[in-house]
């Protein structure tokens, strides 16, 4: 193993590169919802996150209210989804 020490602006980078990965994703799972796209949606919310980290979180899917955009449109299925990767109805 070897021992470098990333210097803080690295870090800095790589936190903002994730952070607009993370945010293409939420993006595209907003557009799945908005057509009613299940199975794609069903793909973004199993993807893996930016650098292999975990994919989107219950707390994402809430940020953007995808559950409550996906029963306002009458997606079932996006709801059942969403659902089941941990959005709350009450959040």
């Amino acid at each position: 193993m070897c021992d470098v020490a990333v210097p803080a602006s690295a870090m800095a980078l790589m936190g903002c590169v994730g952070s607009r990965a993370r945010e293409a994703l939420l993006l595209a799972a907003e557009e799945a919802v908005k057509e009613s796209a299940a199975k794609r949606l069903e793909a973004l919310l199993m993807a893996p996150g930016p650098g292999g980290s975990d994919g989107l979180s219950a707390s994402d899917v809430a940020q953007r209210h995808l559950l409550h955009q996906a029963a306002w449109l009458g997606h079932t299925a996006c709801v059942r989804l969403l659902l089941e990767h941990g959005a709350e109805p009450g959040k």
